[in-house]
Formats: C-alpha cells, sequence, structure tokens
C-alpha cells in the first residue's frame, strides 16, 4: 500500500499521479452521509463538512467553501449507535475543487485514533469498504 502510484482527479477535469504515503488504512464513508461540523482557526466559524473517507491517522472532508493548505481545523465526532463523541484537531495537508463542486480536503489528524475509537466511529457509516 505505502509508496504507490494512485490517480488523483482534480475539478478541471485532468488528472495526476500522486504517491500514496498512507500508513493507514482509508475506510470509505459515503454509502451513508455523514455529515460533522468543522471549526477553522483562527476565526473557529462553524462549518458542516461530509466525511468522505477516515483512517487512524486522517480523514478527507467535503466543504463548500475552500480551506487552505496549513489550517488547523477542529473536527467533532459523533456516533449515535456507539457511544462514541470527539473533538479531535487536525491539519489540513491538501486542498482541491471538486469536480461536481465544493472542495476536498485531506486531513492529518494530530494524534492518531486508537482502534476502538475508530471502530467505533466507523461502525455505522462502514459496510467493510477499505481503499487500498
Amino acid at each position: 500500500m505505502p509508496d504507490e502510484p494512485i490517480p488523483s482527479h482534480f475539478g478541471d477535469g485532468h488528472f495526476a499521479t500522486c504517491v500514496n504515503r498512507r500508513v493507514s488504512v482509508r475506510y470509505a464513508c459515503n454509502d451513508r452521509p455523514w455529515l460533522i461540523r468543522v471549526l477553522a482557526k483562527p476565526s473557529f466559524q462553524s462549518v458542516r463538512a461530509l466525511v468522505q473517507d477516515i483512517s487512524a491517522t486522517g480523514v478527507s472532508l467535503a466543504l463548500g467553501s475552500k480551506v487552505p493548505a496549513g489550517t488547523v481545523l477542529a473536527i467533532e465526532f459523533r456516533s449515535s449507535g456507539s457511544g462514541y463523541s470527539g473533538i479531535l484537531s487536525a491539519r489540513v495537508v491538501r486542498a482541491g475543487p471538486m469536480a461536481s463542486g465544493g472542495w476536498l480536503i485531506g486531513c492529518q489528524l494530530s494524534r492518531p485514533l486508537s482502534d476502538e475509537d475508530l471502530r467505533a466511529l466507523v461502525q455505522e457509516r462502514v459496510r467493510d469498504r477499505v481503499i487500498d
């Protein structure tokens, strides 16, 4: 999985090849919409985002407005069925426009999620969908 080339799609219709340096398994969350609240420093203005995928070390979010790389976020996760609730700090490591409109951002969590916390978060939203 690490260091393998993967295609990346940009909103302008072009594709680029980047290297997959992920060390954690990512779980796709687009089977069931997962709306969360995100607060961006320094203003801490609340915005809604859709989780695209999540791993122990990062999360990919779809937003209606641009959030530049380097921005520190407070991401509020709630999972009603598992009882998990928490606010995690993350830094935006990449941001790009989506072909369908809006922005896709990739975030690195400030601390990795434990296996138990990750399982609790994804159990309602993911049905064994792992992204290689």
